[in-house]
């Protein structure tokens, strides 16, 4: 690998586009002062990212561009590429690793209309960063903070060095200093997860307490919802009966009331027709006046008296119109009553309808209650859960941790009564062994004595008796240690269960350490999902997120501690977020 070709574009004192070849034995550029011949260098170091300006002998960024000098229009951007031919070794590798033959870095300053200077780099035409370019350019150890570039002083300047002072340039050039420095901070990330695992401690502690408390509260919540819905279904039913009853009222009294209107008009009817019949009568009683005293001459006592009989009579009549009238006039208030009990039926009917309105909204109160104490019960151990990655994914991990844990819990405890099942089994086995013995050690004394008596008495039955304890000895010590078979085997059984229980806790505690966030980064982004903060990006953990999942270790590993970092929009939201903190 070497540098093929320089081109530079309004670079300093080049003006527009120009190449400067540089193919193989190359070694020296050459020319009258102020030709560019150390702007050569200076715009080799341009791209590769130089600490200061000052080492290319600038004062900033815009110095870089070229300034038109006496007669030209002064530019408003600069750009200088590298062409790097890149050719395979005889291991078949190339030293950039890009299959490419030529690799080209480029970087361009230009200034925006309010003279602001913006920076671009670009890898073979792409958009890339100068971190890109010290990872590609290492790989090759060609780093461009090292002595691949020997300025003005530098030689002078290590002669002049100490011996450790030396050593450390020795070291950089070797590339042992970059290990160093990765050493250091993998100790710094190491320090700051442990911090970050033990503030975690703490919050787990403190909002486990909150969780115990959030539990009584969703329980007393669930119990005022049972009692709220009870009351409810109970007012209900009363106003539903209230309501039929009345109804029922409502209906006879209106069933009443068109019978009474309809015997009124019968009535109505009766008298009209009665008045119509005394006129007709009182006519027919002047017709005969008249006949009468024609013929009668005036001597009329006897027909008066019928008059005044037939007067009664319609005195009478009249008296039975003028109660029929009171009666329809009683018809009428009680047709008036009627009303006001229809009206006090609906107003009891729209005074019910408020209260089950009201019953609802109370029932609606309590479901809210209720939500949001799951909801914050939910916040709570979101916070105990919360990772680098997603809050749906932290809820899923802690679940499947929490279902190992207690999956082992329930192996331990099964576990726990094998053994201590299998240790009753030992104890009674134990006693039986004992009774065995026992029964052996009389055996033996009982033998014994059977034999002496033999020898006194010369028999030879012995012999068979000798046989049998043998074998009930022989058996008794088969049942020991079968017995001593099982112990053992029930002792492995209860390391190996340990063992999955400490294993399964060390996962949990892994999982919860590695991938926990700091308590500021969890309460900052559980504030931007509650919409309280806006203009908060992400967690780097978020925003870096691997496609494949296996790769999160290893990301975990190359981050450290900041996965927990928070990207914002600007400065003024990262002062809200503290000051919300």
């Amino acid at each position: 690998m070497y540098l093929k070709a320089l081109e530079v574009c309004n670079f300093k004192s080049f003006k527009g586009e120009v190449t400067v070849p540089l193919d193989r034995g190359f070694t020296a550029i050459t020319g009258p002062n102020g030709s560019g011949k150390s702007n050569c260098g200076d715009a080799v170091q341009f791209v590769l990212g130089p600490r200061s300006n000052k080492v290319i002998r600038a004062q900033n960024s815009k110095d870089l561009i070229f300034n038109g000098g006496k007669n030209n229009k002064p530019a408003r951007s600069c750009s200088v590429t590298l062409v790097f031919a890149n050719p395979k070794l005889s291991n078949g590798r190339r030293r950039l690793p890009i299959d490419l033959e030529e690799v080209r870095l480029s970087r361009t300053v230009r200034l925006t209309k309010a003279n602001n200077v913006v920076t671009q780099y670009l890898l073979d035409g792409v958009e890339s960063t100068q971190k890109s370019f010290h990872r590609l350019l290492g790989a090759a150890n060609a780093r461009p903070d090292g002595y691949n570039i020997v300025l003005q002083g530098d030689v002078t300047n290590l002669a002049k060095m100490t011996s450790k002072e030396r050593r450390k340039v020795l070291d950089g050039v070797a590339g042992v200093t970059s290990y160093d420095d990765e050493i250091r901070k993998a100790d710094k990330q190491r320090n700051q997860v442990e911090g970050y695992i033990e503030r975690i401690g703490r919050l787990e502690e403190e909002q486990k307490g909150r969780l115990k408390d959030l539990k009584k509260e969703k329980d007393l919540a669930i119990k005022v919802r049972d009692l709220v819905t009870e009351l409810t279904d109970s007012r209900i039913i009363s106003y539903q009966a209230k309501y039929a009853s009345q109804k029922s009222e409502i209906a006879y009294q209106v069933n009443e009331q068109s019978r009474y209107i309809t015997e009124s008009n019968d009535l109505k009817e009766e008298v009209r027709q009665g008045s119509k019949v005394l006129l007709g009568l009182e006519d027919q009683i002047g017709e005969l006046q008249k006949e009468i005293d024609a013929l009668m001459g005036g001597d009329t006592n006897g027909l008066q008296q019928q008059i005044q009989n037939l007067q009664v009579t319609i005195a009478t009549n009249g008296d039975l119109i003028r109660d029929a009238e009171e009666k329809d006039v009683e018809d009428k208030l009680e047709l008036q009553e009627l009303f006001d009990s229809l009206k006090e039926a609906k107003v009891s009917l729209t005074a019910f309808a408020e209260s089950l309105s009201s019953a609802r909204t109370d029932l609606e109160s309590a479901k809210t209650a209720f939500q949001e104490a799951e909801q914050e019960e939910a916040d709570v151990s979101k916070l105990l859960e919360s990772s680098g990655e997603s809050t749906a994914q932290l809820s899923r991990n802690l679940s499947k941790a929490t279902e190992k844990v207690e999956l082992c819990r329930k192996a331990m405890a099964d576990a726990q009564s094998e053994v201590d099942r299998t240790a009753a089994q030992a104890e009674v086995i134990e006693e039986q062994l004992v009774t065995a013995q026992e029964a052996a050690e009389e055996a033996r004394m009982a033998f014994e004595e059977l034999e002496l008596k033999g020898e006194e008495f010369g028999g030879v039955d012995p012999e068979k008796d000798r046989v049998k304890l043998a074998t009930e000895l022989h058996a008794s010590h088969n049942a020991e240690s079968k017995l001593a078979e099982e112990s053992q085997l029930v002792e492995n059984r209860l390391r190996e269960t340990e063992r999955k229980l400490i294993s399964a806790r060390n996962e949990m505690e892994s999982r919860t350490g590695a991938k926990g966030l700091a308590g500021g980064s969890a309460a900052v982004i559980a504030a931007r999902d509650r919409g309280e903060l806006r203009g908060i990006i992400g967690t780097i953990a978020e925003l870096c997120a691997p496609k494949d999942s296996s790769h999160e270790d290893a990301l975990s590993a190359a981050i450290g501690g900041g996965m927990t970092s928070v990207v914002v929009e600007n400065d003024e939201v990262a002062a809200n977020a503290i000051k919300w903190l």
